[in-house]
Parts: structure tokens; C-alpha cells; sequence
């Protein structure tokens, strides 16, 4: 179809890509190229972020198998070597902000300095702010408490 028939051919609300893609969450073979190696991530994150978002599609090259978290054994019960985790934090009518949630996020941080980490290539280094990004949905949350201490802070759509 010639370029400038196509915009007339989008139904509104969809993205060109939507379009072209259809129903598939990734481009199917016969559409294009995927890249199906990520660099970055360990296989316990790829796995669950393929499976959601890229078809099952996205495999982590072998040496991020290498990398991460070599835990303390005061380490906050939340953090794993390497792994999505989901911590719940009781709290009642909170909206956009909640004090509590801070509370464990600043928990967390603070014993995420504590620990070192393994990169890709087997070097272990100790864990700075520079490692670390907190976000969230809310700029409200980004401001609640003192979460302006952890330098690298962002809403999740400025990403």
C-alpha cells in the first residue's frame, strides 16, 4: 500500500504500528526482523518480560546468566540474585501517594547499598546509587517522604 494511503486506512485510536502489527505483540517472521537477544537482562527477568510483552520471543544472551545480586544475609527479605519481585504494602486510602510504600521503598534502597553484585563478565562490584533507579507511576509517590535522597528517580512514563 503506498505511504500516503495508508494514514486514511488507520482506524482512530490506533498507532501506526498497532496497525501493521495487528494482533501480534511482536513482528511476526514474515513482517520483518525481531531482535531476539537482549543483552541486559538474566533469564529470571527476560523470561517473565518475553512472556508479557514480547511473544516469548526475547531470549537473554548466555553471559547475563552471570550477573546478579550477591546478598548479605541481612539483606531486606524483598531482594533476590536476580528476579521481578512484587512486594504488597498494606495502606488505606492512598490514591497517589502513600507514606507507607515509601517507607519500604526506602527499606529496600538502603539495603540494596548494603549488598555488591556479579556483571555479565564475572566482575563483583559493590552496589551504588548509580545502580539503583526507583520508579513509579505517580509523580506524587516520586515526591512523597524523602525518596528525593535516591538520586535517580523517575515516573515510570518518562522512561
Amino acid at each position: 500500500m503506498p505511504p500516503d494511503n495508508l494514514a486514511t486506512q488507520i482506524p482512530p485510536g490506533l498507532s501506526v504500528l498497532e496497525y501493521l502489527l495487528e494482533d501480534w505483540a511482536t513482528v511476526p517472521p514474515e513482517r520483518g526482523a525481531f531482535l531476539a537477544t537482549t543483552w541486559r537482562m538474566h533469564e529470571n527477568v527476560c523470561r517473565f518480560i518475553s512472556d508479557a510483552v514480547y511473544d516469548g520471543r526475547l531470549r537473554p544472551e548466555p553471559h547475563n546468566q552471570n550477573q546478579g545480586l550477591i546478598l548479605t544475609g541481612d539483606a531486606h527479605p524483598a531482594l533476590a540474585p536476580s528476579a521481578i519481585r512484587f512486594v504488597e504494602v498494606g495502606h488505606q486510602g492512598c490514591a497517589q501517594k502513600s507514606e507507607e510504600e515509601g517507607q519500604v521503598i526506602h527499606e529496600i534502597y538502603a539495603s540494596l547499598l548494603r549488598q555488591r553484585y556479579r556483571d555479565r563478565e564475572g566482575a563483583i562490584h559493590p552496589m551504588t546509587t548509580e545502580n539503583i533507579l526507583v520508579v513509579s507511576p505517580y509523580n506524587m509517590q516520586v515526591n512523597t517522604g524523602d525518596l528525593d535522597k535516591a538520586p535517580k528517580l523517575t515516573k515510570f512514563n518518562e522512561r
